[in-house]
């Protein structure tokens, strides 16, 4: 079983105070591949963006906290406007546990597992990543978030991250108020010190966060030829994700063939004004079915290619999301 790393002390905002601002400023998104292959040889690190596309989020807030460059802008200096899109009849997410396998040229490499609870009006995930013992004596990644968002609208509310490199400790939390004002800490540990910095305010663009965007967009209907524009604010910078369906075809899971949607991404940071670009041939299979489940990620990496795939799922869930939910926020230096 894949095991979490939260720890007590979190107060949880409110749900009546999270939740973007009003449907009329536009646009969101499900995934950014920001991520960037930075140590040669590390195959591990090449991964990480591809379980976190699995996890429906790239949470790329996990990238080194650091001051903006001078010709950066700041979130809140971003100009973007971006389509509005509403859930679509016709889905039913499944509530439970979906467990996942991500391999390297076939060499199993980690294990995700991902849990699904609504409670109301309120949609609670728990994601788990952690590297298997063979990998864990070159790179150790165990890896945990925790989001609410609106069953109603997949709205978000809060998004709490831990993840724990090697000896590095990253740690972030984002929350989205009613008004379009948006919140994080984001925080840094590691042997030369902590580093801490925070981020408020307000987008004047229909801005989520990768996980209640990942829901929004699963609740859509796509077609090959079918592209879609989306605003992301991943608690540091924001990204305009580009999804293009290609084609529809059928995978067989389990002995049972299923009709899915291929759908690839591009991505542009907006922070840094960057170009747009294509990224190295990833692809999202996700069911054409209600449960729109995820099937299965493949992408190139820097060597070889990474696939991720749905393994199991169990409708049953094991405990209230509150109990794995404790942990510490972003730490200040």
């Amino acid at each position: 079983m894949v095991s979490a790393h939260f720890c007590p002390n979190l107060q949880f905002l409110p749900r009546d105070s999270a939740g973007p601002a009003s449907r009329q400023r536009g646009g969101v998104v499900i995934v950014s591949f920001f991520s960037k292959i930075t140590r040669k040889g590390n195959l591990l690190t090449a991964m990480r963006p591809f379980w976190l596309w699995l996890l429906c989020v790239h949470f790329a807030m996990l990238t080194p906290v650091s001051t903006v460059r001078a010709d950066e802008l700041l979130a809140d200096q971003v100009d973007v406007t971006t389509p509005v899109y509403f859930p679509e009849k016709g889905h039913d997410f499944r509530e439970g546990i979906f467990n996942y396998e991500v391999s390297w040229q076939g060499i199993h490499a980690a294990d995700v597992e991902i849990t699904v609870r609504r409670k109301s009006e309120i949609y609670e995930v728990f994601i788990a990543v952690e590297t298997n013992s063979f990998v864990d004596v070159f790179y150790k990644l165990r890896y945990s978030v925790l989001g609410t968002i609106a069953a109603d609208d997949f709205t978000p509310g809060i998004l709490l991250i831990d993840q724990r490199e090697n000896s590095r400790v990253t740690k972030a939390s984002l929350a989205f108020a009613d008004d379009g004002r948006i919140r994080s800490e984001l925080s840094k540990k590691k042997d030369s010190g902590n580093r801490f910095r925070e981020y408020d305010f307000y987008s004047n663009n229909f801005t989520l966060e990768p996980l209640s965007a990942a829901f929004l967009a699963r609740s859509l209907d796509w077609a090959p030829g079918v592209e879609r524009t989306f605003d992301t604010f991943d608690g540091k910078s924001r990204y305009l994700i580009s999804l293009k369906c290609t084609e529809e075809r059928w995978m067989k899971v389990g002995g049972k063939k299923r009709r899915v949607w291929v759908v690839e991404p591009s991505v542009i940071n907006l922070n840094k004004q960057e170009k747009a670009k294509k990224l190295r041939r990833a692809a999202l299979y996700v069911t054409a079915d209600k449960y729109r489940d995820i099937l299965q990620i493949t992408s190139e990496v820097f060597v070889g290619r990474v696939t991720t795939k749905l393994t199991g799922y169990r409708p049953a869930l094991e405990k209230p999301l509150q109990l794995v939910a404790r942990r510490t926020a972003p730490e200040r230096s």
